[in-house]
């Protein structure tokens, strides 16, 4: 994203410093280091300093937000998204459809239900619309929820 629009900036994190090194190896290569920060630690941890930050007013609100890690954690990672994004910015949360388990409601794998947590409460959440999008591929059926905050 960053290598296509020039005005655009990017914030990752990673909680794994080996994967962070390889981050930030990749985005020296590509030239791309004034563009994109790479936080390392906990997401809840790091993210709850991040609204800290935007709060206090030492980093702006974001556009766009992509959520991609253990699905437990997913809910709490949505709220302290919402709090620090535009108004009609769009938050994406990966992996959510999870080869279809999040129907299943015996399945009770912390994974799964967290996916399900994190669908049934987006859906109910005031001033989010949103939506669960199913992809099939070679991972199988899979998917993701789009939410547009107001």
């Amino acid at each position: 994203m960053a290598s296509e629009n020039p005005q655009l900036q990017v914030t990752t994190i990673d909680m794994n410093p080996r994967g962070a090194n390889v981050t930030k190896a990749n985005i020296e290569d590509a030239g791309l280091v004034n563009r994109i920060e790479v936080l390392e630690g906990d997401g809840v941890d790091v993210l709850t300093q991040v609204r800290e930050q935007v709060f206090a007013g030492s980093r702006p609100l974001y556009d766009f937000f992509f959520i991609d890690d253990f699905k437990g954690n997913d809910w709490r990672y949505f709220q302290l998204a919402r709090e620090i994004v535009k108004p009609n910015s769009v938050i994406c949360v990966d992996g959510v459809v999870q080869d279809s388990q999040v129907v299943d409601f015996d399945d009770s794998d912390p994974s799964v239900e967290g996916s399900r947590e994190m669908i049934e409460k987006a859906g109910k959440e005031p001033g989010v619309d949103s939506v669960l999008l199913q992809t099939v591929g070679e991972k199988g059926y899979d998917g993701w929820l789009w939410a547009v905050v107001s």
